[in-house]
């Protein structure tokens, strides 16, 4: 059984990258061997991820997590896109996506806040967001951040 599921998350993305895609996020739930895992991911490039693509690496990926010896019989998985609100976790998520409004989750040293704005420059410790409102910008540190993810851009 896999003890180190950061590892496992690592081995997962290197995987996928063989086949073209690369991992937007990797959830494991449940308790025991009655375990469903979800991996979101995307295509290295631009082009959009199709439900003929989550269909065909499902075997694929099924087989990874049976050799690593953390998926049976009694386990799920579910394969999609990051969708439109995408987290953002990795140094390539905060180069893809420079530029674009993020809502982040932190605690800000005394209680959980959510900021809103655009994301103007990071670094591996730090994030800097221009604030929706307009703002001075905020550094919000890297390490308190619970969750970053992008807000949806939808034109109709």
């Amino acid at each position: 059984m896999y003890t180190d599921m950061l590892q496992l998350e690592e081995e997962l993305d290197e995987f996928l990258y063989d086949f073209g895609y690369q991992l937007v996020d990797f959830v494991i739930t449940g308790k025991g061997p009655m375990r469903i895992y979800r991996v979101l991911f995307e295509h290295v490039g631009d082009e959009k991820l199709t439900i003929d693509d989550c269909s065909g690496m499902a075997p694929q990926v099924r087989l990874f997590l049976e050799m690593k010896g953390v998926y049976n019989d009694r386990s799920s998985l579910e394969l999609s896109s990051g969708g439109l609100d995408r987290v953002l976790k990795r140094e390539r998520d905060f180069e893809k996506y420079l530029g674009r409004d993020i809502k982040v989750r932190y605690f800000d040293g005394q209680h959980k806040t959510t900021l809103r704005g655009q994301l103007v420059s990071f670094t591996d410790r730090f994030l800097v967001i221009t604030p929706e409102d307009g703002g001075e910008t905020v550094k919000v540190e890297r390490g308190s951040a619970e969750k970053v993810n992008l807000v949806p851009k939808v034109e109709f």
